[in-house]
């Protein structure tokens, strides 16, 4: 079986302030559909909130809760999906430091497009 395709909607929980909940990801496998929601007062990483997250399924016109073990194997391609995209944004942050140069033969730094900075 291929991975779920996971789409992030918050990488931070945040307190809402009231009852309810925090829609944080939706799982495609194949053509079903899994929404993961943490509480509405939950606030930080989801890792934090992992035995209070629900999987939910679409049935009918409404949504009931997805049990174990299937509730954890969608949460924990979530949590991979959390990790991945944090380590890219690092990534992607660390590489926005540096920018590609010319130096002219005396040494002097150029920038990209080559005049003098």
């Amino acid at each position: 079986m291929e991975d779920p395709k996971v789409i992030l909607e918050k990488r931070l929980l945040r307190d809402l302030g009231h009852d309810g909940a925090q829609r944080i990801a939706l799982v495609y496998e194949g053509r079903r559909e899994y929404r993961v929601y943490a509480p509405a007062r939950a606030a930080g990483h989801p890792a934090q909130w992992y035995d209070q997250l629900a999987v939910h399924t679409s049935a009918g016109y409404g949504e009931v809760a997805f049990p174990e073990p299937d509730r954890s194997r969608i949460i924990e391609a979530v949590l991979r999906e959390l990790d991945r995209s944090e380590s890219e944004a690092v990534r992607a942050e660390v590489n926005a430091l540096y920018r590609p140069a010319q130096i002219c033969r005396q040494e002097h730094p150029q920038s990209v497009d080559g005049h003098a900075l």
